[in-house]
């Protein structure tokens, strides 16, 4: 069964060990969590959102505290989308340790987009990151304390292992 994870107006969501898989196109987004707060997605699989409309693994817009760890985000149009994330001047975006694999797009990044990302792979996406409008540079963060989200050379990891066990793998 094809399925769909919609949010919104959501404080204090938690979604672990959840697979949505697409198949032809038939899934437009994997999640699309707005108008949120508290929310973390864990252990997910989010896989071949290809609709030529969206196609995007995993949509934030108007979202605050937010934790993206350990996910697979592969063979989307779009891996992951943010666009007022966070919301608020305090707010913020946390992802760490997701795998952003085989999509046209790892990141699309709108100008209100704020995130900070590290020790994702980022493996044989077309692009890594799409910045839409004028996006800071400043803004978004890529490292903390030496940590990186590095893009991942081809061929240079093994066959992908299932369940949690590829977030052993170091790029």
């Amino acid at each position: 069964m094809l399925e769909t994870i919609h949010s919104t107006t959501v404080i204090g969501l938690t979604r672990d060990g959840r697979t949505v898989i697409g198949s032809d196109g038939q899934v437009t987004v994997g999640a699309a969590v707005m108008n949120s707060a508290d929310v973390v997605l864990a252990g997910n699989t989010f896989e071949g959102s290809r609709s030529a409309a969206t196609g995007v693994g995993l949509i934030f817009k108007d979202a605050d505290r937010l934790t993206i760890r350990e996910n697979r985000i592969v063979g989307n149009r779009v891996g992951l989308e943010f666009d007022n994330a966070p919301a608020t001047p305090d707010g913020w975006v946390r992802l760490h340790g997701n795998l952003i694999a085989f999509n046209d797009v790892g990141f699309s990044l709108m100008s209100t987009a704020a995130i900070t990302a590290t020790e994702n792979a980022l493996v044989e996406n077309l692009r890594a990151v799409q910045s839409r409008g004028l996006v800071r540079a400043d803004a978004n963060r890529w490292t903390v304390a030496g940590r990186i989200t590095v893009p991942v050379p081809a061929g240079s990891l093994p066959t992908m292992p299932t369940g949690r066990q590829w977030r052993k793998l170091k790029p």
